[in-house]
């Protein structure tokens, strides 16, 4: 009888200890991306006017906007041009576009929907090892802010 009580706790300790084991295992999936990356064409069909018109962006983001659009605009007249530096300089700019972003509602969606595949644009920019690839998107980053100006005030 006693072999019989130190056999069914043995067992009831071993399951206990599977149970324990299977669950610190995590069984998620790995956590998805909260953006999806967009191409600057997929988002061109994807934004909307304001019926007809262009979303207001609040005054504290547009010179951020302006000065990363300005940014491009010299780097394409530099002799010397060091992409990886442009890029960093760029990223400061969406960085600071975000943080000064008081919007809310669907102007706020349309712009997420502009920016977000423009600093994936920004962050290639700044891994491009290869002349040709970073020339592509130098001018999809011209692209993107053209976008933005067409939907955008």
């Amino acid at each position: 009888m006693r072999k019989l009580i130190i056999i069914g706790l043995l067992a009831t300790l071993a399951w206990g200890c599977q149970q324990k084991t299977e669950k610190q295992v995590p069984t998620t999936e790995p956590e998805k991306p909260k953006h999806e990356h967009v191409s600057i064409d997929e988002a061109s069909q994807e934004l909307s006017l304001n019926n007809g018109d262009k979303w207001l962006v609040n005054e504290e983001m547009r010179p951020f906007v302006q000065k990363g659009s300005d940014l491009l605009t010299d780097f394409d007249k530099e002799s010397n041009k060091d992409p990886k530096a442009l890029a960093s300089l760029l990223t400061e700019q969406n960085d600071q576009i975000v943080k000064s972003c008081t919007m809310t509602g669907k102007g706020h969606e349309e712009l997420h929907k502009w920016l977000l595949p423009h600093m994936e644009l920004v962050k290639s920019l700044g891994n491009s090892t290869d002349s040709v690839e970073t020339a592509n998107l130098i001018g999809q980053l011209q692209q993107s802010y053209s976008l933005y100006n067409q939907y955008f005030k």
